[in-house]
């Protein structure tokens, strides 16, 4: 509809143009009249108003979003989600301040959005107050470094300047947050959050700075291990040198402050840039510790240079055990599948195991980043017995090509793929042609136990 027949309507009518309305997206009709058409809402805001979505392209005087935030707060007591994506002409700091004040006063919030306006720490750290908020996505201004004094003061409490302050999110299920430096998430340890379920994190380490504990340490210290099930973390950072940061790693010593979330089911960590190493003592931890872990990735776009030379590696030993003690639909893992020891340690687990075949994993991603191998053949005869033949493999930032041509057909035709690569080609194309075979094992020992 035009601006006049807005207006019109607003004109003609004292209450609620739909008093029953509970949802509202609103996107002005052209950019010279997003401030008008803003107060225009006032007409839609009613008792039965439950979501609203502002998307506002262009600059819009903070003044005319406080008339509208003061409207939901007045007339939509019963208000659960809102989403903002505004551009604004205050200062950062100032729209963040404000903005978290007038979502800290509508007190049946249940859920957040604004994924384009940084907001600092301090500002959200009056959110807490909210006691059905369950759901928080939002941009961290990456200047929003505080300290404890800054809290206090929000309470209203003097503290000393070494203690901290904890501010609880009583009721917070999902948390996401972009643009995190390392200062910020330094602050996480200012929060707790003893219903989290999903944790979802993106941070640039463009410019590192040290952290009071182990990034993994303080989320462990602040979440309740019995209820987080999902975490993401992501380094936007794709260029530069490697990390080497006391408490930045992929590393055994930092992984094991995870096995404290015992019913983690999706664990995703995307940092090529972070300093890489694990082996398999790591992951069999691991796949005791998370029965019902469904997807792992262990940052497999790590540059190849950034691990090939470090001390400890997994094998593909890690692969098999995974695949028996978790019900994985997707691992990213690395492996070094060089040498004929862990395929012997696979044959004697699979000798060992209580019935008759292994189980065969409902995996169907399998990701190898730059990953070594130097025997396709008895890495695909081995790992058989648990991977499906119809696995979709990615390598070296590449997928394998996926298709039931003979082995010794591709051996020819991948002219200018790196040797690595070229060999997890032929181990897809093996894996294939055993899978088959283990298929055809599977049906006549069913049947041999049914004709007992």
């Amino acid at each position: 509809m035009s601006m006049e027949t807005y207006q019109t309507l607003r004109d003609s009518r004292h209450g609620p143009l739909l008093p029953y309305l509970q949802g509202i997206e609103w996107r002005p009709p052209s950019a010279e009249d997003q401030s008008a058409a803003l107060l225009l809402l006032h007409m839609f805001l009613g008792p039965a108003l439950r979501r609203v979505n502002f998307v506002l392209d262009e600059e819009v005087p903070m003044l005319a979003l406080e008339t509208i935030f003061d409207g939901l707060r007045t007339k939509c007591s019963l208000l659960e989600t809102i989403k903002l994506e505004v551009a604004n002409n205050t200062s950062p700091s100032d729209f963040s301040a404000s903005l978290c004040s007038r979502f800290g006063s509508y007190h049946a919030l249940r859920s957040i959005h604004c994924p384009s306006n940084p907001l600092q720490l301090k500002d959200v750290a009056k959110l807490s107050s909210l006691p059905s908020l369950t759901t928080l996505d939002i941009v961290v201004s990456r200047d929003s470094g505080i300290g404890p004094d800054k809290l206090a003061s929000l309470q209203g409490q003097p503290i000393r300047s070494e203690s901290r302050t904890q501010w609880t999110f009583a009721a917070l299920q999902t948390l996401k947050t972009s643009g995190m430096s390392m200062q910020c998430m330094d602050q996480l340890t200012f929060f707790k959050f003893p219903m989290l379920q999903c944790l979802a994190m993106t941070c640039n380490t463009s410019t590192v700075s040290q952290l009071s504990d182990p990034l993994y340490a303080i989320i462990a210290s602040q979440c309740n291990h019995k209820t987080l099930h999902q975490i993401t973390i992501h380094d936007k950072r794709t260029s530069g040198d490697l990390v080497i940061h006391p408490s930045l790693a992929i590393t055994p010593t930092h992984l094991r402050y995870l096995l404290a979330f015992r019913r983690l089911r999706y664990l995703s960590i995307t940092a090529g840039p972070w300093e890489t190493e694990y082996d398999d003592g790591i992951v069999m931890e691991m796949a005791s510790a998370w029965p019902e872990i469904r997807m792992l990735n262990l940052t497999t776009d790590v540059k190849q240079m950034g691990w090939k030379t470090s001390s400890m590696c997994a094998t593909t030993l890690s692969i098999y055990v995974l695949t028996q003690a978790c019900p994985l639909w997707s691992l990213g893992i690395l492996v070094d599948a060089r040498g004929a020891m862990q395929f012997d340690d696979i044959a004697l687990r699979i000798e060992q195991a209580p019935r008759s075949l292994p189980q065969q994993s409902m995996m169907f991603m399998l990701f190898l980043g730059y990953s070594p191998i130097d025997d396709p053949d008895r890495a695909a005869r081995m790992l058989s017995w648990v991977l499906s033949k119809d696995l979709f493999i990615f390598q070296g930032g590449h997928r394998v090509p996926h298709t039931r041509a003979e082995p010794d057909e591709v051996q020819d035709s991948e002219d200018g793929l790196e040797d690595s690569h070229a060999r997890w080609v032929r181990f897809s194309k093996l894996l294939y042609r055993y899978g088959s075979m283990r298929e055809e094992e599977r049906m006549r020992a069913s049947g041999a136990e049914e004709g007992q």
